[in-house]
């Protein structure tokens, strides 16, 4: 008995070591993300194959865009094309809006699994300060 029990602690112990933390680009990408506001009606974020998919609710329409996006180590306020993909646990969202040329460029504060919060470096048409999200979980009942 005494054996089993050991055995059993000496397993616990081994998890940890097992275990791998997931990088920022695994969470940004494992679901999307709701920010919340309380002036905005919806705003959701996807990341997937290397570009930002953003919907927004403003006064009952629906607007959609899609950006190219890379992590990065440093505040990039040129978009710099040859980064994209290349880092996977970077401090830094950097993304293009392609139409009108402006790079935007956020610190990753906070993520986890369940949410992220974003501090603006560099938006595209002013705005600025700190975003909230959550892991948004689709209710397909709607």
């Amino acid at each position: 008995m005494k054996k089993i029990l050991l055995g059993l602690i000496a397993l616990c112990m081994l998890f940890p070591a097992f275990a791998q933390d997931k990088t920022n680009m695994q969470i940004l990408t494992a679901n999307p993300w709701k920010r919340r506001s309380e002036n905005i009606q919806g705003y959701y974020r996807e990341y997937k194959n290397n570009r930002i998919y953003i919907t927004q609710y403003y006064q009952n329409e629906k607007y959609t865009y899609n950006y190219p996006f890379y992590l990065s180590d440093t505040i990039d306020l040129e978009f710099d094309h040859n980064k994209i993909g290349k880092n996977q646990n970077g401090k830094y969202i950097v993304f293009l809006n392609e139409k009108t040329d402006i790079t935007s460029c956020y610190e990753i504060t906070h993520i986890n699994q369940l949410g992220m919060t974003l501090k603006s470096m560099k938006v595209l048409y002013g705005g600025g300060g700190t975003e909230v999200y959550n892991k948004w979980v689709y209710d397909f009942r709607k």
